[in-house]
């Protein structure tokens, strides 16, 4: 949008609208939200003015501002920092923080990315085309005339939610068409090498972090080797998938979604079964990961009871 002369518009602006907070009403046809680019297409072509919505008026509509976020941000380092300093004085700590400092890895990135993103806005900005959706669509041309998926603004932005392109999508996701909200699941599109690392590294971290429980005590030798396997299986499968779907979006020049690499394999049988059954076997070992934390909680070492002496690690004469 600034590309275009719309120095107003922030990444709020672009956060608020690829979560449904424009919704596009016209003379002839259903309302029906329209994303950040469909935006910007409407309005370098004048059929829309720029929204004047301000990035205040977004932030009060949202649940939860950065204050509640940082709060969110303060409650998880502290938890990593407990189970440091518990690392460090040799105290033993139970799967379960070891799995929460593991899920926190995902959430210290999400609020990375999303700290500008208003949360659950329900009620959207209404923009009023004066022109008939027909007449706008005739005039796009050719590539307008095919049928929509989701929006009649398809062809200007399309194939851009997981619910809408995998096999069986008439079993979940929304149903409704037009779309009457834009789903939660956008096929995401890692644009740059920056953005790339930026979500390897967390990914790899989240996994890695559960064979700090290799040597843990158990209630069982079984239970041991369970919790190895299964980190084991975790980072093969994880490592191995990544890896590959990395290098094919930078072979790919970074213009293809997490659907549509190395040819689209994960939407077209029988080649996607070499998507589902890595995906089937990782959640399986997700579920049994989830299990033996918590069966390990009906038997703990006594050292989980200790708190931590954090004056001992303050610096002293």
């Amino acid at each position: 949008m600034k590309a275009s002369g719309q120095d107003n518009w922030t990444m709020v602006h672009a956060f608020y609208a690829d979560s449904g907070g424009f919704v596009l009403e016209t003379p002839d046809f259903v309302s029906f939200p329209i994303t950040a680019k469909q935006l910007h297409y409407l309005v370098t072509h004048r059929y829309l003015p720029m929204p004047t919505i301000t990035k205040e008026e977004i932030w009060d509509k949202s649940k939860a501002d950065r204050f509640a976020k940082a709060v969110a941000s303060f409650q998880a380092a502290w938890l990593v920092a407990q189970v440091i300093g518990r690392g460090i004085q040799r105290i033993p700590f139970t799967l379960l923080e070891l799995s929460t400092v593991a899920l926190i890895t995902c959430t210290g990135a999400a609020l990375f990315f999303w700290f500008r993103k208003p949360l659950n806005v329900e009620t959207p900005t209404i923009l009023h085309l004066e022109i008939s959706l027909a007449g706008l669509l005739q005039r796009a041309g050719d590539k307008a005339n095919k049928p929509f998926q989701d929006t009649p603004l398809d062809f200007i932005e399309a194939n851009i939610y997981t619910s809408s392109q995998m096999p069986l999508s008439k079993l979940w996701g929304v149903q409704e068409r037009p779309l009457p909200r834009l789903p939660n699941d956008r096929d995401s599109r890692l644009h740059s090498p920056q953005i790339l690392i930026a979500v390897a590294i967390p990914t790899a971290t989240f996994s890695l972090v559960h064979f700090i429980g290799w040597n843990f005590e158990f209630p069982t030798p079984l239970e041991q080797s369970l919790w190895r396997w299964t980190c084991v299986s975790m980072s093969l499968v994880l490592g191995v998938g990544c890896f590959v779907e990395a290098i094919s979006i930078v072979v790919d020049g970074y213009t293809t979604s997490g659907l549509t690499t190395l040819g689209g394999y994960k939407l077209k049988w029988p080649t996607n079964i070499l998507f589902f059954v890595p995906g089937f076997l990782y959640v399986t070992a997700r579920i049994l990961v989830v299990i033996e934390v918590v069966v390990s909680l009906r038997l703990l070492p006594a050292g989980c009871f200790e708190t931590i002496r954090w004056l001992e690690m303050l610096p002293h004469i």
